[in-house]
């Protein structure tokens, strides 16, 4: 439609958006506590109006695991994580045999990539088998405790996105309580040949020091500088291709 031939009063898109509006705002008024999700396209339709209007927004329609882990990332750079909401559908713990990128990622990594905003579940889920239903289970248990955090963060993207057609790096996003001080490290090997990588965080404060609680699969718990996490970094060693993890780093 070339609506912009149009006068905005003679405007059809125009008068949609009009109309939308004046819908979610009878919404607000007449049921405040009614939840509104925005999907259309996915974030496609997402936008400043949008995001004032409305609870919550599925970040795409695509649910493709690899692609997941650049749209999160992509998502948060314009959104706080607490509207930003996706899902897992198609869990795979054989993905890695394909040369794509989907590949790439282990099975909790393929849960994980969607717990930097709001974590969803979707597909055939009765047909999982039991590991996947166990990594399920063990990725909803974190996410219900670190979810408090995400809702009150700060977002700083440590590292450029992962390319969604050719994962060759690494990705890292830090979230940053200001005011308790309290961060949270996600961090994705997503096919980078290193299995190591330092990253200069961001956010915290030089004069405190900090308490890196690793997994253990990725080292023991370590006390950094807030000087030392800033300005020379944190060095992360992932066990093997395709993995991820979830560190808090606390004063």
């Amino acid at each position: 439609m070339d609506g912009g031939r149009l006068a905005p009063e003679a405007d059809p898109l125009y008068g949609h958006y009009r109309g939308l509006v004046g819908l979610w705002k009878h919404l607000r008024s007449a049921h405040p506590k009614l939840i509104v999700e925005n999907c259309s396209s996915g974030s496609l339709r997402q936008d400043a109006l949008t995001a004032a209007l409305t609870d919550t927004h599925w970040v795409s329609d695509n649910v493709d695991n690899g692609a997941n882990l650049a749209m999160n990332y992509g998502a948060t750079a314009l959104f706080p994580p607490e509207i930003c909401s996706h899902w897992t559908c198609y869990p795979n713990a054989r993905a890695r045999n394909d040369p794509g990128p989907a590949g790439v990622l282990d099975l909790e990594t393929q849960f994980t990539v969607n717990m930097m905003g709001h974590l969803g579940l979707s597909g055939r889920i009765y047909e999982w088998d039991a590991e996947r239903r166990k990594v399920a289970a063990e990725r909803i248990a974190l996410y219900k405790k670190i979810r408090p955090l995400l809702r009150t963060a700060d977002v700083f993207h440590l590292t450029p996105q992962v390319s969604a057609t050719s994962a060759r790096s690494t990705q890292a996003t830090l979230y940053v309580d200001s005011k308790r001080g309290k961060g949270l490290l996600f961090a994705f090997h997503g096919g980078d040949p290193a299995l190591e990588v330092v990253l200069r965080l961001r956010g915290l404060m030089a004069d405190r020091t900090y308490r890196v609680a690793w997994p253990a699969a990725f080292g023991a718990e370590q006390s950094e500088s807030g000087k030392k996490l800033l300005e020379k970094g944190l060095t992360v060693r992932f066990p093997q291709r395709g993995a991820s993890v979830i560190v808090p780093i606390d004063p």
